[in-house]
């Protein structure tokens, strides 16, 4: 009886850990980790975060980011945009606009409100954080001061 308790018991916990479905023939999906982080300024600068911790801000800042309502009026293009670019190991990019400190949105989404002190947070990231590549109008691409050479600054 020991044994057929313990039989049940394992194969109850195989069922609950593949979602019921068998794993031969639905192998899991790859895990995507994060490789880069790029935010365009309204003034056509691009900032790109390679390093962990750096791209861990700007990654907290969107987890943290409580988007609610959207707005009574579509913002347009009256205001600045700063737009950002997650890429994913498998190739694929999530984009992210926020418009001046009030306004967010996730791909082609509608315009969510958001805290304008929380909005304000990525302008300070910008500020604190400095990129592993920048590079800006006219400018080649150059790595920020201090940091390894990152793909669009090879060594």
């Amino acid at each position: 009886m020991e044994l057929k308790s313990w039989f049940m018991t394992l194969l109850t916990a195989a069922l609950l850990l593949t979602g019921g479905q068998d794993p031969a023939r639905n192998p899991a999906r790859p895990m995507r980790v994060v490789t880069q982080v790029s935010i365009q300024t309204p003034d056509a600068w691009v900032i790109r975060y390679h390093r962990q911790e750096k791209m861990g801000k700007v990654l907290n800042y969107l987890r943290h980011t409580d988007p609610w309502d959207p707005p009574a009026r579509n913002p347009g293009s009256s205001e600045p945009v700063v737009r950002i670019t997650v890429s994913l190991s498998d190739g694929s990019q999530v984009h992210y606009a926020q418009w001046g400190t009030e306004y967010l949105r996730k791909g082609q989404g509608p315009w969510m409100k958001i805290h304008p002190e929380r909005g304000l947070r990525l302008w300070l990231i910008l500020a604190a954080v400095p990129g592993d590549s920048v590079t800006g109008p006219g400018l080649p691409a150059t790595p920020a001061p201090g940091s390894p050479p990152g793909p669009d600054h090879p060594v």
